[in-house]
């Protein structure tokens, strides 16, 4: 930690380079990327990355260092000032052409043109001093009269031509190579922004062939060009807006090149923290505002991270916070909610909001006008501006996606609340609850008073189905696990706004008539991951040690009669050395390999999604077909999906090794119950233990239930009585946020 007692100030906002270094504010040394524009050469080089990633303050250092007549202290201890011949051959040795388009918001065409003359004739007037050179003819010093004409109807800051404007900046560089005799380079800030104003208001067509004739001309047919850098938030298709240019690098947050020069990384967050007293804080911050992948690196919004450094160096007990979402609207998160209907699934959404990742192509040509047409090219878009970022590609163009952070999750959290905040106000009245269904969560052993703090609640132990109806009468909400909730519940019952499903899966209810008739419906997405892996664990030794057999044949008098010491009447197993296969590398799937390692096994992990850094010496992804061949043990916990149903058959269980054991505590229909009952008769699996089946209750007629060494419990794992308090917990708090007006685990959006 720095002992210094006066600490450098911290940057919000300041996104000039110059004034951050001259003024003594903390700067996170991102000078390397000079050095890298240089080595890694590229005549025209576009930047794509979200808003607040430092995309305008590196454009100000690129102008600082390279600007003829630039204040080389600057540079001094910085990473850049290393590289003593770069420094040599670059440094203050350009005339810049330096433009923001990030200010160009219009409501009409008109209006953003002038304010695009604006723009680039200011910048020209920084060069006046080329008039009262010789250098220049008296037709080229007219050429530059033309970039800074001011309009005296006032109507306009600076008239020009279309004619002269789409020439300006190949015409502004032209005379400064010619006053200078060195080429130009042109920095250009948020090129996109004039592109997306226009879309919003209705004049994209016209302002899109303006960008294109002045890139056109700037960068394709100018002779007195050196480079040039773009940055912006999307990479519009070449098609309509880079025609023709060749010349043309994209480092999107896809590339690997340059991925560590936008946002701060985990080092760097470390070393101010530490500066500034704040190491405590780490793991809040990291949560918070961490998580972008932008090419192989992991970052952190800087904008968040220096605000919210800024407000703990007055009040050591604020929380983190969302600043990112205060710098801009986030309709491109309603556009995206508002797609689950029509190509974005709602289990899509769950796994994005509960840490997972979703399988998508990335589209990253595209045109303003595309950008909602389909849910695919939302999906791009949401990647490209910091919504989501990516977890690793899984070929070409598809890519793993998932919410960044907390502050993310926390913007997606307060769209999805303005969807449902309306329809959730009970005009003051008491509101009416009714659980159907509330055995089996609590027999007797927990409180409803969680939930009889939010209104009159009606508890029935079960509830059949003709009686639905009757018991939710005028309710407002409605409590379910296992009992059905069909449209014409919904019908009959009028006053109902919200139905809590007390459980993950909620196939009990009509989703569709339930959004139909605007009420929400929730579940509970996770409350038992230890408990089902401790279970699962559980099962496995018994089918090692048959415990509980052996223990009843004591009870029987057999240890009493035997001649031996000890015996045992079923092969005992030791797990150590051996391989768990686990099929589903969820949250519980990853707790049991866990456990599993504890007990000296390997793990093989099988999963539609991957994260790398689960992976460890003793656990490992692999395709199905090694994992069935390979496993000593095979445990399930994927969910029951069309293409995962009966996935346990004839066909794969001849893969296995003979002898293999089977775990199965997620769904019964995974397994093909005469298939498995063959195999444990004939010895191919040497034990199956299963605490679900396909039908519950179990029929009297199921295969299972004759077959040899298996162990079938009644569908307990989720059950101990912490589990069921979570439970409990997250149902209450469910209707506390709808009532509240920000509902959460809501499923049918």
């Amino acid at each position: 930690m720095n002992n210094g007692s006066r600490k450098k100030k911290l940057p919000i906002g300041i996104e000039n380079f110059e004034k951050i270094r001259r003024e003594d504010f903390y700067y996170v040394d991102k000078t390397a990327m000079i050095r890298d524009l240089l080595y890694k050469w590229g005549e025209v080089n576009l930047f794509t990355r979200p808003r607040r990633f430092g995309k305008s303050l590196n454009m100000s250092m690129l102008k600082s260092f390279f600007e003829i007549g630039c204040d080389k202290s600057l540079f001094e201890t910085l990473e850049i000032a290393k590289e003593k011949d770069l420094c040599q051959k670059y440094m203050g040795n350009f005339p810049v052409i330096s433009i923001s388009l990030k200010s160009i918001n219009a409501n009409n065409y008109v209006s953003a043109r002038a304010m695009i003359c604006a723009a680039i004739g200011s910048e020209a007037m920084r060069f006046q001093f080329i008039l009262e050179s010789d250098l220049l003819t008296d037709k080229e010093k007219n050429l530059y009269h033309q970039l800074t004409t001011i309009d005296q109807t006032n109507q306009e800051v600076f008239t020009m031509s279309d004619s002269v404007l789409t020439g300006s900046l190949k015409t502004l560089s032209n005379l400064l190579e010619k006053f200078y005799n060195r080429k130009t380079i042109i920095l250009i800030d948020e090129y996109d922004v004039p592109l997306a104003k226009a879309y919003e208001n209705g004049y994209y067509k016209p302002m899109a062939m303006l960008i294109r004739n002045i890139f056109e001309q700037a960068f394709k047919t100018n002779d007195s060009l050196y480079f040039a850098v773009l940055t912006g938030c999307l990479r519009v298709a070449k098609e309509s807006i880079f025609t023709g240019l060749n010349n043309l690098k994209t480092f999107s947050v896809t590339t690997v090149r340059f991925d560590e020069y936008f946002g701060f990384t985990d080092e760097e967050v470390k070393e101010m923290l530490e500066y500034y007293g704040l190491d405590n804080r780490y793991i809040e911050i990291k949560n918070w505002y961490n998580g972008y992948h932008f090419g192989n690196a992991e970052v952190y919004c800087p904008w968040d991270v220096i605000s919210y450094c800024d407000e703990l160096m007055d009040d050591p007990s604020m929380e983190p916070k969302d600043y990112w979402s205060n710098t801009s609207n986030n309709d491109v998160i309603r556009h995206f909610i508002k797609k689950l209907d029509n190509g974005l699934t709602k289990s899509e959404l769950e796994a994005l909001l509960a840490g997972e990742t979703v399988v998508r192509e990335i589209y990253e040509d595209l045109t303003y006008n595309q950008l909602y047409d389909t849910i695919d090219h939302l999906w791009s878009v949401l990647l490209t501006t910091g919504y989501l970022t990516q977890r690793g590609r899984m070929d070409r163009n598809k890519y793993y996606l998932s919410i960044p952070n907390m502050e993310i999750r926390s913007i997606f959290t307060e769209q999805i609340m303005a969807l449902f905040k309306e329809e959730t106000n009970t005009g003051g009245k008491t509101m009416k609850i009714v659980v159907l269904d509330g055995f089996t969560l609590n027999p007797g052993d927990i409180s409803w008073e969680g939930l009889e703090a939010l209104g009159e609640v009606t508890v029935y132990e079960r509830t059949r189905p003709e009686d639905i109806i009757a018991r939710i009468g005028d309710a407002q909400a409605v409590y379910t696990n296992k009992t059905p909730l069909t449209r014409d519940v919904f019908d009959a019952c009028a006053n109902l706004r919200f139905v809590g499903v007390l459980a993950t899966g909620y196939n009990v209810v009509d989703i569709k008539a339930a959004k139909e008739k605007k009420i929400a419906v929730t579940n509970i997405p996770t409350y038992g991951t230890a408990a089902v892996a401790q279970f699962a664990i559980a099962l496995l030794l018994e089918l090692c040690h048959h415990i509980g057999e052996h223990s009843a044949s004591v009870l029987r008098g057999e240890w009493s009669r035997s001649q031996d010491w000890c015996y045992w009447n079923y092969p005992l197993v030791e797990l150590a050395g051996k391989t768990m296969g686990i099929i589903g590398f969820g949250r519980i799937g990853q707790e049991t390999g866990r456990i599993a390692q504890a007990l000296g096994m390997k793990v093989l992990a099988y999963d539609e999604v991957k994260y790398p850094d689960r992976e460890s010496e003793t656990c490992h992804y692999t395709d199905l077909d090694t994992l069935l061949c390979e496993s000593d043990v095979i445990s399930l916990h994927c969910p029951l999906f069309p293409a995962t149903q009966g996935m346990i058959n004839r066909k794969t269980i001849a893969r296995m090794k003979t002898g293999v054991l089977l775990i199965n505590c997620s769904r019964g229909p995974l397994v093909v119950e005469e298939d498995l009952s063959e195999a444990l008769n004939s010895g191919k699996v040497a034990g199956a233990a299963l605490d679900v089946v396909s039908t519950e209750p179990i029929r009297e007629d199921n295969p299972l239930l004759a077959a040899k060494n298996v162990i079938i419990t009644p569908h307990i794992a989720w059950a101990p009585k912490e589990s069921r308090i979570r439970l409990m917990q997250i149902a209450v708090d469910n209707l506390r946020c709808f009532i509240e007006g920000r509902p959460q685990n809501v499923v049918n959006l």
